[in-house]
């Protein structure tokens, strides 16, 4: 729809609880929506907490690839907040990583720039 009325190239940006990760109609359910309204794969974000790692983990990442090699691109939610892993980074097929508001800031103060660095230089692959 946006696509064609607007030639600026939009995203959209879907939350996806770990519950409906778990469901198997969650991929059937997304490519016929895409496939309905003619959309492309790759202009939807679909952000997904490390919660959704917890469990199943193997099923999840077979998911999440499936979607991914489908042209989704995958976005890690609030990285930083409670259990965080680098290795998730690795695990999963991730293309994006927001970082959650307690890594932005110290007790309101800003991070210092070298700090920030180190940060976004470990998700440089």
């Amino acid at each position: 729809m946006w696509q064609k009325d607007y030639q600026t190239p939009l995203t959209l940006s879907i939350n996806i609880s770990p519950i409906q990760l778990q469901r198997e109609v969650l991929q059937t359910y997304l490519l016929e929506t895409v496939e309905k309204y003619n959309l492309k794969t790759s202009s939807i974000i679909l952000e997904i907490t490390e919660t959704a790692f917890m469990e199943n983990s193997k099923e999840v990442i077979e998911i999440l690839t499936s979607l991914s090699n489908k042209g989704f691109r995958i976005a890690l939610d609030d990285f930083g907040m409670g259990y965080s892993s680098i290795s998730h980074l690795i695990s999963y097929p991730i293309d994006i990583v927001k970082l959650d508001k307690s890594m932005q800031s110290l007790s309101g103060e800003v991070i210092p720039p070298f700090l920030m660095e180190a940060i976004c230089r470990i998700f440089v692959v």
